[in-house]
């Protein structure tokens, strides 16, 4: 019994941890995860090469070596930062396009001299039509001279 809320309380922290999104930016992407092995190694440089110095003090300001394994451990802790914080970049491009996308849109609307003209392109010219009707046109006399033709 112990064994299995043992495994529901690791289970459930697990789903913590890649809630959260640095860590799973954390797991996902191995330059990340290289800057921090490179940050750890050369912490852990520094700190062996300051424990070895006779004096702490003198090794802190006269350590070229420890100078050295000091920068590339913030070197390499400021790159993984960096990219666990930036978001990928866009295309270059797409806010172009979606501006001009949508002018074009907003023009086609506004403009019907625009609209006829892009009709036309794509369905071809629109022929003129004149209508000629070939009845009369239906008013009281005439409906009163058909009913006198039929009282004859």
């Amino acid at each position: 019994m112990a064994d299995s809320t043992t495994a529901n309380r690791a289970a459930q922290t697990f789903q913590d941890l890649l809630a959260n999104p640095y860590l799973r930016k954390l797991a996902q992407d191995p330059e990340i995860r290289d800057d921090a092995r490179i940050a750890y190694d050369a912490a852990r440089k520094a700190l062996d090469r300051a424990r070895q110095a006779d004096s702490l003090g003198n090794a802190i300001f006269d350590d070229a070596k420890l100078h050295a394994n000091i920068a590339k451990a913030a070197n390499s802790i400021a790159d993984a930062r960096e990219r666990l914080v930036t978001k990928p970049k866009r295309h270059p491009f797409a806010k172009a396009f979606v501006l001009l996308v949508a002018g074009s849109v907003l023009a086609l609307v506004l403009s019907e001299e625009l609209r006829n003209k892009v009709l036309d392109l794509l369905f071809g010219a629109e022929e003129e039509f004149d209508y000629v009707s070939t009845t009369g046109p239906l008013d009281g006399n005439v409906a009163d001279s058909a009913s006198l033709g039929d009282e004859a």
